[in-house]
């Protein structure tokens, strides 16, 4: 009821800004405060034919349907931005280069089959570029992206428990058992935050054991690198999302520059193409994480956080917003124009309507000394 209550209280707030024009002078607020031409960065995940029906079998905050991912391009055009590469963005960001209008990037994050056979295409008929962020390890294979994995057996054991009277017969003596108490999506990020990469992966194997259940689930396929190959050719970058989509926060400092310099020499050598951007698995990074990047030869790393990118900002904590089918949902299921405008132009950040995501792990000591310090 509560999440109702607020997607009413946004829809109402974004026809009123949007339609009245006080969008356009809370952009131009925002144009000023972050020093000159704005650069918004979007990230996606996957572009899918079908979002109701695939939403019912994996995580659905990674889903936008194609007919919306569509409308998305044409709002951020309508918004005023222009779409440019990634390259172009830092520029403009860095203050290297004059953009007659605010600009915007598209990015995915984990490389998702559906990049290459659904948003691809759309993608070239737009005519607009984007950067597809690659957890090496997983392209070209069969494997199941970890949280993917995750939230599969959760889903199903918390099936299994809805027709056999609660959830507290799947719970054991485990440590991560009581993850099994929350609903999936609340536990994966419980999960995933808080504990290193190696013990997510044996709670994985652990519960797909007490489950009789293959960890792997049928949906979420990976590109493989002939995909990569094709898009590269046809403007289409790529960066590194680590070799095993690990979260490194937690890594020690032989794990954490091991996870940065395979996966960019990994996109190299496939591709014949210079990789030096990053995108930080779900978003989180420090200090540390930064420098180690800065070794491995990257130029840019982009985060999880909403907030507006400053004109010489840290081009190693670029804010993104993420934007999945719901952004852009009205009241009635309808995609609602105004509500995607004011999302893009951070309406709802202004008025204190939007909780912050914060990415920086700096100083919490919940890994290795190289990876928080």
């Amino acid at each position: 009821m509560a999440g109702a209550w607020k997607q009413a209280a946004k829809s109402f707030c974004a026809a009123a800004i949007h339609y009245t024009g006080l969008r356009s002078a809370m952009a131009s607020a925002t144009r000023a405060a972050s020093g000159g031409r704005r650069t918004l960065i979007l990230a996606y995940h996957r572009v899918v034919e079908d979002f109701e029906a695939e939403s019912q079998q994996v995580i659905p905050g990674l889903l936008v349907s194609a007919k919306t991912f569509e409308r998305h391009i044409t709002e951020v055009r309508r918004a005023g931005y222009e779409l440019v590469s990634l390259a172009e963005a830092l520029e403009v960001n860095a203050g290297l280069k004059r953009a007659k209008r605010d600009v915007a990037v598209l990015t995915f994050d984990d490389g998702y089959r559906d990049n290459y056979e659904v948003a691809f295409p759309l993608l070239q008929k737009h005519g607009v570029p984007a950067t597809i962020f690659l957890p090496t390890a997983f392209i070209g294979s069969d494997q199941r992206l970890p949280h993917d994995r995750l939230f599969h057996l959760l889903k199903l054991a918390h099936l299994r428990a809805a027709r056999s009277g609660g959830i507290n017969k799947l719970v054991g003596a485990d440590p991560w058992s009581l993850a099994l108490t929350r609903p999936p999506i609340e536990a994966i990020d419980q999960v995933i935050g808080q504990w290193p990469h190696h013990d997510v992966l044996r709670m994985i194997d652990a519960l797909a054991k007490r489950l009789d259940e293959p960890a792997q689930p049928e949906r979420g396929a990976l590109l493989d690198w002939d995909a990569c190959r094709t898009m590269s050719k046809a403007g289409i970058t790529f960066g590194a999302h680590t070799v095993n989509h690990v979260p490194l926060h937690h890594e020690d400092p032989v794990s954490l520059e091991r996870e940065l310099r395979e996966s960019r020499l990994a996109v190299e050598r496939e591709l014949g193409v210079p990789c030096r951007d990053f995108a930080y698995p779900n978003g989180y990074y420090s200090k540390g994480i930064i420098r180690a990047l800065v070794r491995s030869g990257y130029r840019s790393a982009v985060t999880t956080e909403d907030a507006a990118n400053r004109i010489g900002g840290d081009p190693f904590r670029l804010c993104r917003k993420t934007l999945w089918e719901n952004h852009s949902r009205g009241l009635n299921g309808a995609y609602a124009p105004a509500l995607l405008a004011c999302q893009l132009d951070g309406v709802f950040r202004l008025l204190g309507m939007q909780r912050p995501v914060v990415g920086d792990r700096s100083g919490l000591h919940l890994g290795g000394a190289g990876a928080t310090a």
